[in-house]
């Protein structure tokens, strides 16, 4: 072996690990000869890209061969380098190129990769089972269609007219079927002796003991007639209590009961609240900022009184007993709220003196309005004084005083005059 057959062969290796294509057989000139370069042969018909590679994936061509020749005296490794890129870019376009490898790409992650097609395959394989052991009248095709309770229910609602379509296409069949079903329970409950038996005792005269025997027949055939009448409806499924979404749709349903309830509470709550409120701060000037201090404060103390009686509310919950739920959830705002609120309006909101008292002329009588038809500007005379959950007590008009002259302002802003 010449030094040129040997290098040349060193070159054509092909790494079959990498492009999967067959080691070139090199025809490598006798010593002497010169390889040339025919322009002819290795130019490609006109309007067709230039191909390096055999048309069998094995050979490159004369001009490739020289060019790597002449790169391989100055860097042998980068010229075995091109040599692999030429039969992995023939290999490459051989399938199709860049654009339609990128869409098969596409088209494996759109199912899932290689797990979601082996799935798919497992998934074909089970429903080509199925075709042929259906095909072949298999008892295997029905466990395979009573898999789930999804696919039982789905059954049940099918045979009643599978049984129709089996009586159309073999009536013969299926009457058969019917009558070894009916004759089978018949036998079970020992009709056929019961009949012999009436034969019995009717021949003896004993028509009692035949009229016995004669009821159990009856019974029997009264039996068959409702279970006729009964509607053919698909069994429920049982529900499994070790289904994790079913434990999920029962705490989201408790959940929603429970806000429910404490919907209703804080109704009762925020009533109790206002009324309280009202009263306390009844001609006192109050902020705004000790408005929200007051109601913080009472929300605070009053939601750690309520975890004290978080038992006796979930016995409550758990009874489904929600009057009784109610019933304590109020008794019990009416109880602490008021006196949270106490404490807290008389952290919050200085006292003040209290209200001036008119002086009482000689004879007893306070000093009342004018009485001359014609209310004070502004006001507007009613028939009867408000009640007490109608007048704004945080407006400092509404002092004691002037409820007692008869004159107010509600919540809705307007004043009132009264006898």
């Amino acid at each position: 072996m010449t030094p040129t057959e040997g290098t040349d062969a060193g070159l054509e290796t092909v790494d079959t690990a990498i492009t999967e294509q067959p080691t070139e057989t090199v025809e490598t000139p006798s010593t002497g000869d010169q390889v040339t370069e025919n322009t002819e042969e290795t130019r490609p018909p006109e309007g067709q890209p230039y191909r390096a590679v055999s048309e069998d994936g094995k050979r490159l061509d004369e001009k490739a061969r020289a060019t790597l020749e002449e790169l391989k005296a100055k860097d042998p490794a980068l010229a075995k380098a091109f040599r692999e890129a030429l039969f992995k870019s023939d290999a490459f376009e051989k399938l199709g190129g860049l654009k339609e490898v990128q869409q098969l790409r596409q088209t494996v992650e759109q199912l899932g990769g290689p797990q979601g097609i082996e799935e798919i395959q497992a998934e074909v394989k089970g429903w080509t089972d199925f075709d042929q052991q259906y095909m072949a009248g298999d008892p295997k095709a029905l466990e395979f269609m009573l898999s789930s309770p999804e696919s039982q229910q789905a059954f049940m609602k099918l045979a009643p007219m599978a049984f129709n379509k089996f009586e159309e296409l073999n009536p013969e069949g299926y009457a058969s079927y019917l009558c070894q079903r009916i004759m089978g329970d018949a036998s079970a409950s020992k009709i056929p002796i019961a009949m012999e038996l009436v034969q019995h005792f009717l021949f003896l005269g004993d028509v009692t003991k035949a009229g016995e025997q004669f009821e159990k027949v009856k019974n029997w055939l009264d039996g068959l007639d409702a279970t006729a009448k009964k509607p053919i409806a698909p069994k429920e499924p049982a529900a499994d209590p070790n289904n994790p979404r079913l434990r999920e749709l029962e705490q989201q349903n408790e959940g929603f009961v429970r806000e429910q309830w404490r919907q209703e509470t804080a109704k009762e709550q925020n009533a109790v609240y206002g009324t309280e409120l009202n009263r306390l701060l009844a001609g006192r000037k109050v902020t705004d900022i000790q408005r929200e201090d007051i109601l913080h404060r009472v929300q605070t103390k009053l939601g750690l009184r309520i975890k004290e009686h978080e038992q006796t509310l979930d016995r409550y919950f758990k009874a489904k007993d929600k009057d009784g739920f109610l019933k304590f959830a109020n008794s019990f705002s009416k109880k602490h709220i008021p006196e949270l609120l106490r404490e807290a309006v008389d952290r919050y909101v200085p006292q003040k003196p209290g209200p001036k008292v008119n002086p009482v002329p000689q004879g007893g009588r306070p000093i009342t309005p004018p009485l001359n038809g014609k209310p004070a500007d502004g006001f507007v005379r009613v028939d009867k004084m408000p009640t007490r959950d109608q007048i704004d007590w945080s407006n400092p008009f509404n002092t004691l005083a002037n409820t007692k002259l008869g004159r107010a302002i509600t919540l809705d802003g307007k004043k009132v005059v009264w006898k």
